[in-house]
């Protein structure tokens, strides 16, 4: 989320991928916990793998 965004982007940006990982059976608090250890190393042009749909929380 840009800095400068409307302030409540970014809490319907999470509740939106905690109700997606919901949608694909994956533990919303696994699926972010995975994400976050995963992102910092993670290429930008690539970050559509960390999507619910396309990420496997237990790798």
């Amino acid at each position: 989320m840009p800095q400068n965004a409307p302030s409540g982007l970014w809490p319907s940006a999470i509740y939106s991928l905690i109700k997606t990982a919901k949608m694909q059976g994956l533990d919303p608090r696994k699926y972010l916990s995975a994400v976050l250890e995963r992102i910092a190393d993670h290429p930008i042009n690539k970050i559509d793998a960390l999507l619910p749909w396309n990420i496997d929380p237990q790798d």
